[in-house]
């Protein structure tokens, strides 16, 4: 076996792969927050995730094999294929249980393709993770309008982090990196770094905004960050992350949602942001 291709077995379930990815991000509650709407080109432009015009960019100028003809401009390049068959396979089979040969076969291309873009099985599952975490992201902040009252933008962050949070895809790499960080501790660098860091940034950035319109008092603005994202996590969170719990209900999901929302609000929020 080849020692870039070795790992831990873990079970792992089947499940939908990652549902926030196609998902709009919606209010909780009908006619109160509402997601910013592309204008212009950007309403014309793919929705985010495999496939779509985000990813297909990538594969914009790659040449023509002999007598293919031109390339479509939205074809996705072999890295792309490459980083979709791992996540395919990581999140059905495992990570343990999957080779560089799987991959390679799934995505069409030889090993030596695969190897030329990625130094080994570990680095390539940390950009599936950080591609689905950047993913989250903008998605996240395109539903979020400059401006923004705080309740409001509060409770459609913590719709999108519940529901990321509560994906297969984001149970299993979790688990996978948690796993792995023992034995290489740069899976749970990097995977911290993608995720519980860059959201920090993106909510502290918020928070900024807010505080300057007079809607917040933080002193400690990547302390509330974090509290807000550990309180999405909740109970529900840990026991799906156990298999104590199976797919968990829209009425599950509020609870822990409108908890965390009340919860920030009732810590950082300021009732009258007219008063100094």
């Amino acid at each position: 076996q080849d020692p870039r291709d070795r790992g831990t077995a873990h079970p792992v379930r089947r499940g939908d792969g990652g549902a926030l990815r196609d998902q709009r991000l919606l209010p909780v509650r009908a006619g109160r927050a509402r997601p910013c709407r592309p204008r212009g080109r950007a309403a014309r432009r793919a929705p985010l995730g495999r496939g779509g015009a985000a990813r297909a960019g990538a594969g914009v100028g790659a040449g023509a094999g002999a007598g293919a003809g031109a390339v479509s401009r939205r074809r996705p390049n072999r890295r792309s294929h490459v980083i979709d068959a791992a996540e395919r396979l990581f999140t059905t089979v495992g990570y343990a249980n999957t080779s560089v040969e799987d991959i390679a076969r799934a995505a069409g291309v030889s090993k030596a393709t695969l190897y030329s873009y990625f130094a080994d099985k570990r680095v390539l599952f940390l950009e599936v993770a950080k591609t689905e975490c950047n993913q989250f992201m903008q998605q996240a902040q395109s539903s979020i309008c400059p401006g923004m009252k705080l309740e409001d933008a509060v409770r459609i962050a913590a719709f999108a982090t519940v529901e990321f949070f509560t994906t297969d895809l984001y149970l299993r790499m979790y688990r996978i990196a948690v796993a792995e960080s023992e034995r290489f501790p740069e899976i749970g660098r990097d995977f911290y770094d993608s995720g519980p860091v860059q959201g920090r940034e993106t909510i502290v950035a918020y928070l900024t905004a807010a505080e300057a319109r007079g809607e917040a008092l933080i002193e400690d603005k990547a302390l509330a960050a974090d509290q807000f994202m550990e309180s999405c996590r909740a109970d529900l969170f840990t026991q799906l992350l156990f298999g104590i719990a199976d797919k968990p209900t829209r009425k599950q999901k509020d609870r822990i949602i409108e908890g965390a929302v009340a919860l920030f609000l009732a810590r950082y929020g300021r009732a009258d942001p007219e008063k100094p």
